[in-house]
């Protein structure tokens, strides 16, 4: 009974995905023409729209999840390469906490050597869920921009 119960989660997920027509056109490719590394490496530019109100909410964190995960893996083979032989990559994410994984936010501790620079932005720091991801991210940035908060948490988290 619990094995039916999941499939019919997944089933369920995968199903919202598949009533999407742009992620139909996505994850029924065969094989990704966007080479990551090749854009990191070769000084491209990546631009990616992942507006939840053209894509909804869904898709937009699939999507953007699914890009900073390939930007990861991109960026970690660049283990191979000499260190001056590393582009600098500078990644903007806005709406971070909706692409936040554990794994991405590790990769702050690392990226420098990588030559990978991130610039994230989010509108409060209770929009992470997870009160430990919120203190990797504040540990390994070196610079925090802030704005007139709302949230008397973020006075505590953010100032001196």
């Amino acid at each position: 009974m619990q094995k039916v119960k999941m499939a019919a989660g997944i089933t369920a997920k995968i199903g919202r995905f598949n009533a999407n027509a742009s992620a139909r056109l996505v994850l029924r490719q065969k094989k990704s023409t966007i080479d990551f590394e090749d854009i990191m490496n070769s000084g491209k530019i990546l631009i990616c729209n992942f507006s939840k109100g053209l894509l909804g909410e869904d898709v937009s964190e699939l999507f953007g999840i699914a890009v900073l995960a390939k930007l990861q893996l991109a960026s970690l083979r660049r283990a191979r390469l000499n260190q001056s032989e590393r582009r600098p990559f500078y990644l903007y994410v806005d709406e971070f906490q909706n692409f936040a994984t554990p794994s991405f936010v590790q990769l702050l501790s690392e990226a420098r050597k990588y030559r990978l620079f991130l610039t994230i932005a989010e509108q409060s720091t209770s929009q992470q869920d997870d009160q430990q991801m919120v203190n990797v991210i504040l540990a390994n940035v070196g610079t925090v921009v802030c704005f007139r908060t709302g949230n008397p948490q973020d006075e505590r988290v953010l100032l001196p």
